[in-house]
């Protein structure tokens, strides 16, 4: 479900008008039988947005995470999903299983130099909400979201990754 439209918004006593996108992604995480994957600060999950179904592979960089990515037929998926896969594509000699989902409800829109991103994440159980900021430029972002926390009166909280919350709600 994606939805795009107009919203209206009072800042400063002035009206803005900003594009909001809402949609619902689907995260499935995987790891090995002995947790390789989380043991060793990557990432690994199957996303499906829209119609698309993606595999994502994180590895910590300098100060950040790095992506790879393969797009999956919505089939493969599901095969993946069910029985597990081959991280061959990725450089490692591994065999990994699902492990644990995440339904997030998020809603994207622009803010000075990059995007806000306010999510309702579903898991296991558990629910929780979350605020994330991407900027090309990680310095000024950083400065861009820790003005928007303090105009709107919004405490840092610094969280887990959302597939470490989802293992966690799982004792995992």
């Amino acid at each position: 479900m994606s939805n795009s439209k107009p919203q209206f918004i009072i800042s400063n006593k002035e009206i803005i008008s900003i594009k909001i996108i809402i949609f619902i992604q689907e995260n499935y995480y995987f790891d090995t039988d002995d947790f390789f994957i989380r043991n060793n600060k990557l990432g690994l999950r199957i996303r499906h947005k829209n119609t698309t179904w993606k595999v994502t592979m994180k590895k910590p960089c300098e100060d950040y995470l790095c992506e790879y990515s393969i797009i999956l037929t919505e089939k493969q998926a599901k095969e993946y999903i069910e029985n597990g896969f081959s991280l061959k594509d990725f450089g490692y000699d591994l065999d990994v299983k699902f492990k644990a989902k995440n339904v997030t409800e998020r809603a994207i829109f622009s803010y000075k130099n990059g995007n806000l991103f306010l999510d309702k994440c579903s898991y296991h159980g558990v629910v929780d909400y979350e605020i994330e900021y991407e900027a090309d430029d990680s310095n000024r972002g950083i400065d861009d979201f820790k003005n928007f926390l303090k105009a709107n009166k919004i405490k840092y909280n610094p969280s887990f990754h959302k597939e470490e919350r989802a293992f966690k709600a799982l004792g995992l």
